[in-house]
C-alpha cells in the first residue's frame, strides 16, 4: 500500500464508498489520519461501518474542521449540476481531492519512483496493460493500477528506487489532481492516446472534456516524455502546443506512424508486429507505438521489446479470440469486444476483419452510430439488440443489413444461423462490439462480456 504518512494528523471526509473510497480511508488510517465516512447509500454505509470505519453524516458537519475533502471519481463535480457534497465542501474553501491525488502527492515527494499516466477516450486499459507488460517482462520494477482491474493506485506498493507505476486515468480522476497544476507533480510521461465525445454528461461539452485529459501535460518539463495521438482534433492541437511526441495512423509526419503489423518513424520501420497475434490491427499498432517509446524512455532494447510484444496475451472483452468453429466452407471466429462501449471503440474491430456479423446494442450514448455508418457498409450484417435496437436500426436504414432482437442470445443464434445457411467461403467473424453501454440488460460490460462467451461456448466454438 501506498505510504500517505505525509498526511498524518491531518482530518479528510471521505465521500463515495465503493472500492476507492475504501481502500482511500484505509490508507488515511494506516497512516494517522483522521477519517469520516459517508455515502448516499445506506448500504454503502453499513459496509463500512461493519469494516470498522468512522461512518458520520457529512450533511451535519462542520467542514471547515477537515484538511481536504476525497470525492469518489463517480459523484459529480460540476455537470450535470455539483452533487451537494461538492457544494459544501466549496462553501468552506476546502480542496476536493481524489485518491490518484494523494497518490500523486505521496510518490512525488521524493525522486526513487516514476509515474507513466495514460488516458484517452479508447484503448487506454489495452495499452496501460501493454506497457506494464512490455517493463515488466524486461525485468524493470513496474506496477498497474488506476482506472483498471481492481487495483486502486493506493494499494500498489510503496514507493521504491527506480519503481514504475503504470496508472490508466479517467477524465473523472484527473479533474480530481489539483496538484497537475503544480510545478514538480507532472507525472514522468503522459500519454493521450484520443479523445472523441463521451462522458459530455458529466464535462458539459467536448471542450471541457478534453481539456480535462490535456491537464496531465501542463507541468512537464524536457526531462519528461509527452506522448500525444494525433489523428485527431484535439490531439492534433495539444501535440503542438505542449511539444509533444505525436503518433498517428493517418499522417506519416507524425514522429511514429502506425499501419497494420508495424510501426515506422522516417520511413523505417521501428518495429514489426506480424508475430505478435495480440497486436493485429491498426489501433493495436498504436497501443504497440506507445508502448514502444516509453520503453525506449527507460532504456529498453528493441529485441527486449520486441520479445515482449509478441507474446502478450491482450485483454479479456477487448477484441478476445473466444474460439471458432470449423466448416467446410471456412472458419468461424466469435470475437468479443464487449468493452467497446461507444462507436469510436468499435472501429478497430471493424477495422480488423473482412466478413463481418456484427453483435450490437444496449444503451446508446450520444451520437449512436454515427462514427461508424462507414466501416459498417461493408459488414455481412447486424443483429442488434437491448434498449438502443431500435435507434440503432433507423441508424442504419440504407447502410447495412440487419435484424432486430430482444436478448443478444437471440441475436448470436442468428448471425450463426445466417451464416451456416449463407455457405460463403473464407473466415466469417461473429463479433460483438456493442456501440453501447451494457445497462440495460447487464451489470457490466464485464458481465455481458462472458455471457457471450457462453453463447459461443454453447454454440459449439472451440478454444484455439
Amino acid at each position: 500500500m501506498i505510504d500517505l504518512s505525509l498526511f498524518s494528523g491531518q482530518k479528510f471526509a471521505v465521500f463515495g464508498l465503493g472500492i476507492s473510497g475504501l481502500s482511500t480511508a484505509s490508507a488515511l488510517k494506516n497512516a494517522g489520519a483522521q477519517v469520516m465516512l459517508w455515502d448516499d447509500s445506506p448500504t454503502s454505509r453499513q459496509n463500512a461501518a461493519d469494516l470498522g470505519h468512522n461512518v458520520r453524516d457529512l450533511t451535519t458537519q462542520d467542514f471547515k474542521q477537515f484538511d481536504g475533502l476525497i470525492l469518489s471519481p463517480g459523484v459529480p463535480l460540476t455537470h450535470p449540476k455539483p452533487h451537494w457534497v461538492v457544494d459544501k465542501a466549496k462553501a468552506a474553501d476546502l480542496p476536493i481531492l481524489g485518491d490518484i491525488e494523494l497518490f500523486l502527492q505521496a510518490v512525488k515527494q521524493d525522486d526513487r519512483a516514476k509515474i507513466v499516466a495514460v488516458t484517452g477516450t479508447n484503448g487506454k486499459s489495452t495499452t496501460v496493460s501493454l506497457i506494464h507488460h512490455v517493463l515488466s517482462q524486461a525485468g524493470l520494477d513496474a506496477h498497474l493500477g488506476g482506472n483498471i482491474g481492481s487495483t486502486t493506485v493506493l494499494d500498489m506498493p510503496e514507493v521504491a528506487q527506480n519503481r514504475i507505476y503504470v496508472v490508466e486515468l479517467s477524465s473523472y480522476q484527473i479533474d480530481l489532481m489539483p496538484s497537475l497544476q503544480k510545478h514538480g507533480f507532472a507525472p514522468d510521461v503522459s500519454v493521450l492516446i484520443n479523445v472523441s465525445p463521451d462522458h459530455i454528461d458529466r464535462h458539459g461539452n467536448i471542450e471541457n472534456y478534453a481539456k480535462v485529459k490535456s491537464q496531465i501535460f501542463v507541468q512537464q518539463t524536457d526531462d519528461d516524455l509527452s506522448i500525444i495521438g494525433v489523428d485527431d482534433e484535439f490531439g492534433a492541437r495539444f501535440a503542438k502546443y505542449y511539444d509533444a511526441k505525436s503518433l498517428s495512423a493517418i499522417s506519416r509526419l507524425a514522429d511514429i506512424f502506425c499501419e497494420n503489423g508495424r510501426i515506422s518513424a522516417d520511413g523505417e520501420t521501428v518495429l514489426d508486429l506480424s508475430a505478435a497475434p495480440s497486436l493485429q490491427g491498426v489501433h493495436n499498432a498504436q497501443n504497440a507505438a506507445i508502448a514502444y517509446m516509453i520503453a525506449k524512455y527507460f532504456k529498453l532494447t528493441d529485441q527486449a521489446i520486441a520479445a515482449a510484444m509478441n507474446d502478450f496475451a491482450g485483454l479479456e472483452h477487448r477484441m478476445e479470440l473466444v474460439g471458432k468453429i470449423s466448416t467446410i466452407h471456412g472458419d468461424i471466429l466469435f470475437i468479443n469486444d464487449s468493452k467497446a462501449t461507444n462507436a469510436e471503440a468499435v472501429k478497430p474491430a471493424l477495422g480488423a476483419y473482412e466478413q463481418i456479423y456484427w453483435v450490437a446494442g444496449g444503451r446508446a450514448k450520444q451520437g449512436g452510430l454515427k462514427p461508424l455508418l462507414k466501416p459498417l457498409a461493408k459488414i455481412k450484417k447486424a443483429y442488434l439488440f437491448g434498449e438502443s435496437a431500435q435507434e440503432f436500426a433507423g441508424q442504419l436504414v440504407g447502410v447495412a443489413n440487419f435484424e432486430v432482437f430482444s436478448q443478444m442470445s437471440d441475436s448470436v443464434n442468428k448471425a450463426l444461423t445466417d451464416i451456416v445457411h449463407n455457405e460463403a467461403d473464407g473466415l466469417k467473424v461473429i463479433l460483438l462490439s456493442p456501440a453501447a453501454a451494457s445497462f440495460d440488460q447487464f451489470e457490466s460490460f464485464e458481465t455481458r462480456g462472458k455471457q457471450f462467451k457462453q453463447l459461443a461456448k454453447k454454440l459449439g466454438a472451440k478454444p484455439i
